[in-house]
């Protein structure tokens, strides 16, 4: 009865037939020449244990020992993308930047830039103010304000680990400002439902996509296949663990090289192909998409970065 009410397919056979129309949007875009392009990234070499304690996730931010590792270990990636787009004088912001563990690293690396951190949530943002005082930074500010509000000037946005549509958000503000953007986006799956229900822009987002026949629900397909907590927990059976530098300090790591992790990466990649291909339309010179540095310090480990107008080569 069960079978005749579902159009007599089982739970396995849905589970075939949505890899197979995965498959076959994979292959549609890569015959149009979208594919994930990933570029080498060297992370910023960082002796984590001469720097004062209020910069340390741990010590300054209150992460537990396992997820603090790594969190210094996604900001070294993270700075060594930032490499090439940064210069003294500059203003560099950090959305969604919580308690500032990436933007108080930043404004120490770049003592001659300053930094701005904005957050939405007061206490984060309390804390991250905190920790800039104990430190003594005098090149760091906080502004609570929602991404979209953000009116001010800047030359480089960054973001680690926005949730869903805010990557877009903060991607977006990058480009109204002609800014240069340094962005590790997070919770791709929630994009399925922001793409198929309408949201503040079209997905996909680049013109080269939707020329290629994309549609929001084939878009929908590819943020639920780059949700490495579906695609790749549920195949390892640790739904409901957590990922150790994720979410909490116990659970059970994943294999992060294995079929369905690949998988999750190539949808994560071609979405952020996506993103960057809108950039290039938007007139940006240059667009790159980098892997974290070691893949397994995050589920969510690709980063996209991107510059409006190259800088100019320093005189020696």
């Amino acid at each position: 009865y069960q079978r005749r009410v579902h159009g007599g397919s089982t739970k396995g056979q849905r589970a075939r037939a949505v890899r197979q129309n995965l498959q076959a949007t994979i292959e549609q875009l890569a015959d149009a020449g979208i594919v994930p392009e990933h570029s080498p990234l060297v992370p910023a070499a960082i002796d984590w244990s001469s720097l004062p304690a209020p910069l340390l996730p741990a010590a300054g931010g209150g992460l537990p020992p396992t997820r603090a590792a790594n969190k210094q270990l996604q900001i070294c990636s993270m700075l060594g993308a930032m490499v090439g787009l940064v210069r003294p004088g500059m203003r560099v912001v950090e959305f969604a930047a919580g308690g500032g563990h990436l933007g108080l690293v930043a404004a120490f690396v770049y003592p001659d830039c300053h930094v701005v951190l904005l957050d939405r949530k007061a206490k984060s943002l309390a804390i991250a103010a905190s920790r800039a005082s104990q430190l003594g930074l005098q090149n760091v500010s906080t502004v609570l304000q929602d991404v979209a509000d953000y009116d001010a000037a800047f030359d480089v946005g960054l973001a680690l680990h926005p949730c869903g549509f805010a990557a877009d958000a903060v991607h977006l503000k990058c480009l109204e400002a002609g800014a240069a953007y340094v962005i590790a986006p997070c919770c791709y799956g929630n994009l399925a439902a922001k793409s198929v229900q309408g949201c503040a822009v079209t997905l996909p987002r680049s013109r080269m996509a939707r020329d290629a026949g994309l549609t929001d629900r084939e878009f929908a397909l590819l943020a639920t296949g780059a949700d490495f907590s579906i695609t790749v927990q549920r195949s390892q059976g640790l739904v409901g663990g957590a990922l150790p530098g994720d979410s909490e300090e116990v659970g059970a790591r994943p294999n992060f090289e294995c079929e369905p992790a690949q998988r999750s990466r190539h949808c994560m990649g071609l979405i952020n192909r996506d993103r960057n291909l809108a950039a290039e339309e938007a007139g940006y010179c240059h667009t790159t998409l980098h892997q974290m540095v070691p893949l397994h310090c995050s589920p969510k480990n690709l980063i996209l970065s991107g510059m409006a107008t190259p800088l100019p080569v320093p005189v020696v």
